[in-house]
Parts: C-alpha cells; structure tokens; sequence
C-alpha cells in the first residue's frame, strides 16, 4: 500500500510511549494498567481512576488527581480482546490475532483512545459514541470496523462460539445513517498518519479518526444487510457497498449477525 509515513515494522519503546503520551497528554502516570497474560486474554479498563475514587481524588483536594476514567491495556502473544470503555485508553496489542475496541461510551463521557496493534491480522473497532480516537494496525493485514457494539446489561454482549475465542458484534445495520469518508494526510500535516476518517450521521460531522497502517476499513451500508469497504492498499482507495456476508476472516465473524447458541 502506498503510504505517506514509513510503515514500522515492530512495536518499539519508542512507538509504546508516543501511544502513552498521545492518550493521557499531560498527565504523570497511567491509571488502570493491566499487563496481559499469555493466555487468550479479555481485558476490559476498569474505570477507576477518577474523581469518585477517594484513594486517588483525596477528599478536600480540589486540585485534580485523578486521570478521568483512563486505562492502559495490553495483549500478549495470543488472540486477545481488548476494551477501553470510558476515559482516554491506550490499547497495546501483541502478536497474534487481536481485537481492540477504544470504548462503548454511547456518547456518554467518551475518550479519545490509541489502539495499536503489533503483529497479526488485527481489528479494532469504533463504536457511535467514544471519541476521536487513533487506529493503528501495524504489522499484519489489519480491518478497522466503524459501526456500534452490541452490549447487555453486563457490558459487551460477546460470542464465544464462532471462533473459539471471545469476540465482540457489531451491528452494522445499527447506524445506516452513518457516513464515512477517508481524506488523505499529506506529509506537511506531520500527523503520522495515512488517513482521517470522518464519521457523520445525518449531515453534520460528528468525529474523526486517524488511520495509520489499516489494511480495510470497513462502516455500515446504507442498507440493513450491507457494509461499506474501503480497500486501503488500492492507490487511490474509495468505499464500495458490498453485503456483510462477504465481509471475511475475523472481522466477517465480527459484523455477522449473532445467533443464540442457548
């Protein structure tokens, strides 16, 4: 794929703490961290850090000592799942097959996340609702998918069955009045990343994302039962409609409609 910044080739030092420093911005130390197993983890930020927390917030102290929600997760060498929800998180994914989602905020107290992924053939996902988030994918052939998260009334509603692994959905046919369009980012930019992805709904744009090292994108359809793919390694890449159905791999499994296996 034709790229505007040098494609690294592993997660250095270097690229762990530019995702750190990009998502808590000023702030002296992380909140929630959690390491990461070489088990096929589910990580999910415990969103504890924050003002309500009398152990970081002391009482009496109106100076702020708390970090807003944020969490730092990190995968291992294996198919992990990782999930910010509130507070700006930074997603750290290692090799093997992971799936990284910034939040499921709803427009509730949304974050700005840095998802990045390592090596594999990852996919991170963006739901309505959180922030204006970075989409890193790295090494391997990596999808990012735009469209919300089903949940119940314990958090994300997962499948356990398709994959042999736990795996998010997304209702694609849950936003068919959302909008994606890439824009290119030049050089002079200095963002460090290939493109921006505008997300409206309805006509007024709503957030962006910035998209480094993705191999698909792929958004909702205009039409229940259909998604919008853009192939990245094309040279001047554009959305097509396509059925969900022919979306394939880990991220087919993802958007396909959930069935109940009770």
């Amino acid at each position: 794929m034709t790229l505007t910044t040098p494609r690294s080739r592993r997660l250095t030092g270097a690229a762990l703490l530019a995702a750190v420093a990009l998502a808590t911005s000023a702030a002296a130390a992380m909140a929630s961290v959690d390491p990461g197993t070489p088990d096929k983890d589910v990580h999910i930020g415990k969103d504890n850090d924050n003002a309500s927390n009398p152990f970081i917030q002391p009482p009496g102290v109106a100076a702020p000592q708390h970090m807003n929600d944020t969490d730092l997760l990190f995968g291992r060498g294996n198919a992990d799942l990782l999930v910010g929800n509130k507070g700006n998180d930074v997603l750290l994914g290692g090799p093997g097959p992971d799936i990284l989602v910034g939040g499921i905020d709803r427009g509730g107290d949304s974050g700005n996340d840095v998802m990045v992924a390592d090596d594999g053939d990852d996919v991170e996902i963006w739901s309505p609702g959180d922030g204006n988030d970075i989409a890193d994918g790295n090494d391997g052939n990596d999808t990012l998918i735009v469209g919300p998260v089903l949940t119940n009334s314990t958090g994300l509603r997962l499948d356990t069955w398709t994959l042999n692994r736990a795996i998010p959905k997304v209702d694609l046919a849950g936003a068919t009045n959302q909008t994606c369009e890439l824009v290119p980012v030049p050089d002079s930019e200095h963002l460090g990343v290939q493109y921006l992805l505008r997300l409206t709904a309805g006509g007024p744009l709503l957030n962006t994302l910035r998209v480094k090292d993705m191999e698909t994108v792929v958004c909702p359809g205009p039409y229940a039962g259909t998604a919008m793919v853009a192939d990245l390694t094309a040279g001047k890449p554009s959305f097509s409609m396509v059925p969900v159905s022919k979306v394939r791999g880990l991220a087919g499994a993802i958007v396909a409609p959930l069935f109940d296996h009770s």
